[in-house]
């Protein structure tokens, strides 16, 4: 299995009046509102078309066959005339680095980061440590916190 990053980019539809979120391959320069990590499922691969733009292929049936990558409820699908496939969301070892990060950017070691953020140290060394992996929304909690310790 392959890691790909996505960009979850976020428009503004007039018509009816709300904000329409959309996973990209490319930062296509709209509001990115976050970043993440999926598994591309094996049978699947990234290339750049004949138009240098990269897209996602279906290559199961023996061909190479371009597929759409839709956003159902927040949730990136990859669709092609093969069927649908959902992608799951997965970290990237800078994970471990960027835990570090808001640890020291809070000025606090382990022991108080745990006692700060009731996060067994256990945990958070594994964590630290890139033995485990920490659900995806954790380290955006943890980022908004640090910049709101102080206030």
């Amino acid at each position: 299995m392959q890691k790909i990053k996505l960009h979850m980019l976020e428009k503004y539809n007039y018509f009816e009046n709300i904000f329409l979120q959309s996973w990209s391959l490319d930062d296509e320069g709209s509001h990115e509102k976050e970043t993440a990590w999926f598994e591309l499922p094996d049978g699947f691969e990234i290339a750049a078309g004949k138009d240098g733009i990269k897209r996602v292929y279906d290559l199961r049936n023996g061909e190479s066959i371009p597929c759409e990558l839709l956003t159902d409820r927040g949730v990136p699908r990859l669709v092609s005339c093969s069927g649908c496939t959902t992608l799951r969301r997965t970290v990237e070892d800078t994970e471990a680095a960027e835990l570090r990060k808001i640890r020291e950017k809070a000025g606090l070691n382990r022991s108080e980061f745990s006692d700060a953020t009731s996060i067994p140290l256990r945990t958070l060394e594994d964590w630290e440590s890139g033995k485990r992996k920490p659900p995806f929304y954790v380290i955006r909690l943890l980022e908004f916190f640090v910049d709101h310790l102080d206030a």
